[in-house]
């Protein structure tokens, strides 16, 4: 009987998100991003909103991807922070997902997160799906709790918490 010997094959290199803290350093890139925001045809807040959160809020930290933009709102360091992603194309895919939950992973070391969030209507089932394949789990429903221009519509609530980071 001939025995062979076989080499432990070596598993690929975990992929690198292609994320960078985003560092504002003009008012062109300021406002490229603006234009960028107000062509996407996806529910988001309103373009002052973003606006704001963009330029002046301190509780924001963003992540710069080629395609888009991952960003935390709300963050209370060693509590939590709620998640925001877009992304120009508006393609939602799983190597996308698995680079927004390395950025949740990310941020959740930096500011030492207990949990992160993501708030999005019922109707948005491809964010639904997106959310799931980054690992985060169904937390609950707020009733009539996002507010569209023809009316209300029920808003959800996804999570992930460090332990399943």
């Amino acid at each position: 009987m001939e025995i062979i010997e076989t080499l432990p094959v070596a598993s690929p290199p975990e992929p690198q998100p292609a994320l960078r803290v985003l560092e504002i350093s003009s008012l062109e890139q300021i406002s490229d991003i603006m234009t960028r925001y107000e062509a996407l045809n996806i529910p988001k807040e309103a373009a002052a909103q973003f606006f704001q959160t963009l330029t002046q809020d301190r509780g924001a930290w963003f992540l710069e991807h080629p395609a888009g933009l991952v960003y935390f709102t709300n963050v209370i360091p060693r509590v939590g922070a709620l998640l925001h992603v877009l992304f120009w194309d508006g393609k939602l895919t799983k190597a996308r997902a698995l680079e927004v939950r390395a950025a949740v992973q990310l941020a959740t070391k930096r500011f030492d997160l207990a949990r992160v969030s993501a708030q999005f209507k019922w109707s948005n089932r491809a964010y639904l799906k997106f959310l799931r394949t980054a690992g985060f789990v169904y937390e609950g429903t707020l009733r009539k709790g996002w507010i569209e221009s023809n009316g209300f519509e029920d808003m959800l609530l996804y999570g992930i918490i460090s332990e399943e980071l």
